[in-house]
């Protein structure tokens, strides 16, 4: 089983320090990170819009890590252009 986002952020500080308590700041977890493939301007994904794209991306991140989406406060993603 894989440990939760709870845990990995006691461990994973970005203070520096083991204690979360020590901070006013939250620990932030980088998990994995994902992309969708290259494809040529105006070929495979020319009839999909960017936040469908980023969608199926995030839904194959979450299949990847396996992680429970009750444990995600935020996601950071971006597109280069839409054409």
């Amino acid at each position: 089983s894989r440990p939760s986002l709870s845990s990995l952020g006691r461990e994973y500080s970005t203070t520096g320090t083991a204690s979360a308590s020590s901070s006013p700041f939250r620990n932030v977890v980088v998990v994995s990170g994902i992309r969708l493939p290259f494809a040529q301007s105006s070929t495979i994904y020319q009839d999909e819009m960017a936040v469908d794209l980023q969608r199926l991306a995030i839904t194959g991140l979450l299949t990847q890590t396996a992680l429970p989406k009750e444990e995600i406060d935020y996601v950071v993603c971006g597109n280069v252009i839409q054409e």
